[in-house]
């Protein structure tokens, strides 16, 4: 499955969401596929001008993961289910089980380190996950 790279300012869902956060619009990345789309987009921050250069390729890569936890048998509204409510909106959240294979790849391309990556998910993502929980389990992936 692939998708398609788009700038935020270009699309009105991300508009809508930007209105309740401005944040959102100009620093996160964000894919997503609506129920009667069949290819996933990833959309851009609006101050970038080509998320298709190269210099955004780690970034794609991650996004990518999501591209592919999108397919049907994961589905856009299981994802959101596990990302905003399973089993809660914090610590033992689902956000963690979406962002922790993406922050994997960024680990192993040298986007960022693991302490990093655990910092970003702790921090970013409204502490989905038990710090300690997540560094073991990205030890025992990135030392195999």
């Amino acid at each position: 499955m692939g998708a398609r790279v788009i700038n935020k300012k270009d699309s009105w869902l991300m508009r809508l969401i930007g209105r309740f956060s401005p944040t959102f619009m100009r620093f996160f990345w964000t894919t997503y596929r609506l129920p009667f789309q069949k290819q996933a987009t990833i959309a851009c921050p609006a101050g970038i001008e080509d998320p298709l250069d190269d210099k955004h390729d780690k970034v794609i890569a991650h996004e990518m993961v999501h591209v592919k936890q999108l397919e049907p048998w994961y589905g856009p509204f299981l994802m959101l289910f596990l990302y905003f409510l399973f089993p809660l909106p914090v610590f033992f959240s689902g956000r963690w089980f979406v962002e922790r294979e993406a922050y994997l790849v960024d680990i192993k391309n040298g986007r960022v380190g693991l302490g990093s990556a655990v910092d970003i998910l702790w921090l970013a993502y409204f502490y989905c996950w038990p710090k300690s929980l997540m560094r073991k389990w990205f030890e025992k992936r990135v030392n195999v």
